[in-house]
């Protein structure tokens, strides 16, 4: 359990350094985001870490209770494990055995891939926003100027025909379409001008919150090639374009 947490890759990378541990004692894991819920819990009652990641054990939350054996974690970061995901020792095999994305997730991934992303060279952007510089434990986010030169470059020396930009910051988002012009293309995804977990918008907000960057974060790894600053989200995509022989760029 990790309450209430932080991002969804923060939380990921929380779960694999303790999958590890479970692989290791021989234990069945599950996440409880029910009994101890995180960021993208709306306030009916749920567990939402299913809603974008299954079990692959088959195993129900409501079983665990039952069970003669429970180890329960602290929501405490162990001063053992390691930040990012990129890291952990085997954590793409441990993903792989114990964890799969959503079909109603990769539905819609495919979904935007056939209408976008087809007969396309694309570029892909993650561009966090002002946030990071006061999030703890993260490195500075890249500044507009920084962005604009990479992408700049790249364009003059490559054929994209598609830059694919994910970020939640409203002004970044403009920033990009403005420097960018036609050829962006984005997901649907919320945007804030401040911070998007201490607003309240739609409804589920906070669940369609992790929905989005981990449909982005799938999309992202999909690219041609992919431009990020240091993040949770980025090693996530690095990880899977790593599966996919694909090249990053930091």
């Amino acid at each position: 359990q990790r309450s209430p947490g932080a991002g969804l890759f923060s939380n990921l990378t929380f779960v694999i350094n303790h999958l590890a541990i479970a692989d290791k004692l021989g234990a069945i894991p599950i996440l409880d985001s029910f009994n101890f819920p995180n960021l993208y819990n709306e306030p009916i009652r749920e567990n939402s870490w299913s809603k974008y990641l299954k079990n692959k054990n088959n195993i129900f939350l409501e079983e665990v209770y039952k069970s003669k054996n429970v180890l329960i974690t602290t929501s405490n970061w162990h001063p053992g494990f390691p930040m990012s995901m990129s890291q952990i020792s085997n954590g793409v095999n441990l993903f792989d055995k114990y964890l799969q994305i959503s079909d109603e997730i990769l539905n819609k991934v495919n979904n935007y891939i056939q209408k976008n992303f087809e007969n396309e060279k694309v570029l892909g952007i993650h561009f966090r926003g002002g946030d990071q510089k006061t999030a703890n434990n993260h490195p500075f986010p890249i500044t507009k100027t920084q962005m604009f030169n990479k992408v700049k470059n790249l364009l003059q020396n490559n054929n994209f025909t598609k830059i694919f930009i994910s970020t939640e910051s409203i002004d970044n988002f403009n920033f990009l379409k403005k420097s960018f012009g036609d050829k962006v293309i984005y997901y649907n995804s919320y945007r804030s001008k401040t911070n998007a977990y201490i607003e309240n918008p739609r409804l589920n907000h906070r669940e369609n919150l992790g929905e989005e960057i981990l449909i982005e974060a799938i999309l992202l790894s999909k690219t041609n090639y992919f431009v990020c600053g240091n993040s949770n989200v980025s090693e996530f995509i690095k990880i899977l374009r790593q599966n996919d022989h694909k090249e990053s760029l930091e």
